[in-house]
């Protein structure tokens, strides 16, 4: 795995995060080249890393991530702010009987007060389903905490985070490999990351979604 990144998801998770990340990688056979360039990819099968170094393999997957386009409604005038179509909380843009949902929108959150980018599939599902029962006469609109499972080997994080910073974390070991990272930010809990401890992933998402204090008691 060749990543930008010193470790994979340190950006996103923090340091103690991704330093666990990067070791259960490694202890399913992954060997992790972080801080590192693509330079370029020779015949589909050889990577060249801005170091010159050359690291061949069967398969190249090159994990870029999507560009979203809404230049359709910027050109009919929707309002749209950095590349993405603005909505309220039930995926309403300002133009009546227009909606978005998925990467492309800027969406609020209701529990959140303010508008999230969120690129991840579980979120796009979820505004879809607001979009289908706003357009088919209901009422619904998106106040959860967003987020995101992940299996690595035989372990599996747990994620829900409101996604636009924290200033502060703090790490909960339960024993076996078990642990929790609570993130906040302004002394409010805006995340939590779990491993093998479900309870306090569930307790979390209500957490970040009411705007507990820091930190959240019992951690």
């Amino acid at each position: 795995m060749v990543s930008r990144e010193e470790r994979p998801q340190q950006a996103r998770l923090g340091q103690v995060a991704a330093e666990r990340i990067s070791g259960w990688l490694e202890d399913a056979g992954v060997r992790v080249l972080g801080d590192a360039e693509v330079g370029a990819i020779h015949d589909g099968r050889t990577v060249e890393l801005a170091d010159g170094s050359h690291h061949p393999a069967d398969l190249v997957l090159v994990a870029a991530g999507v560009q979203q386009h809404a230049e359709v409604a910027e050109q009919c005038g929707i309002a749209c702010q950095d590349g993405r179509i603005l909505t309220d909380a039930s995926m309403r843009t300002d133009t009546e009987g227009v909606l978005a949902a998925g990467d492309v929108a800027a969406a609020l959150n209701a529990a959140a007060g303010r508008r999230l980018v969120v690129e991840h599939w579980g979120e796009a599902l979820r505004m879809g389903e607001i979009a289908g029962s706003v357009a088919a006469g209901q009422e619904d609109s998106w106040a959860q905490a967003p987020g995101f499972w992940s299996d690595i080997g035989e372990r599996v994080l747990k994620y829900a985070a409101w996604g636009d910073g924290y200033d502060e974390t703090r790490l909960v070991e339960h024993g076996d490999e078990a642990f929790t990272v609570w993130y906040a930010r302004d002394g409010v809990v805006v995340g939590v990351l779990t491993h093998d401890a479900d309870d306090d992933y569930e307790r979390g998402q209500a957490l970040v979604e009411r705007g507990a204090a820091f930190p959240p008691e019992g951690s």
